[in-house]
């Protein structure tokens, strides 16, 4: 997990860092002058206005860790102590390459598609809501 965890935190602090740099500094201004704290500032103001790319990090990491194949084949290609850590893809690969049942290997690939899709949909749909123009 660390390993996963230190690979992909640069991608997601850019990705948020550069949504902070284009949230309008009148509105924290206007903040500060109704007497709102750096909590208060957070919670109201910044996380609403970071949303979507707060929703589209979450279904990047969703599709990530389904899908984390290649950094978990270099380092444990046999899934671990009894396929303790295999994941999707990992099972996938040995299905198809090893034992050779390419057709039980492409139904998990749709079914790990769906799954993505699934979870991209779920993400998408319980963060409705209406715009914020700013």
């Amino acid at each position: 997990m660390a390993v996963l965890i230190w690979s992909f935190v640069g991608f997601f602090y850019v990705v948020l860092s550069a949504a902070m740099k284009s949230l309008p500094t009148e509105v924290f201004e206007a903040a500060v002058l109704d007497g709102a704290g750096g909590f208060r500032t957070f919670v109201s103001i910044t996380i609403p206005m970071l949303a979507d790319s707060i929703r589209s990090s979450y279904i990047y990491l969703g599709i990530l860790m389904l899908d984390c194949f290649a950094l978990l084949q270099v380092m444990l290609p046999d899934g671990g102590p009894d396929g303790s850590t295999e994941v999707v893809a990992q099972y996938l690969y040995r299905a198809a390459f090893t034992d050779g049942r390419f057709g039980y290997a492409s139904a998990i690939g749709v079914a790990l598609c769906l799954v993505t899709l699934v979870l991209a949909i779920v993400v998408l749909r319980s963060g409705r809501r209406e715009r914020v123009e700013f």
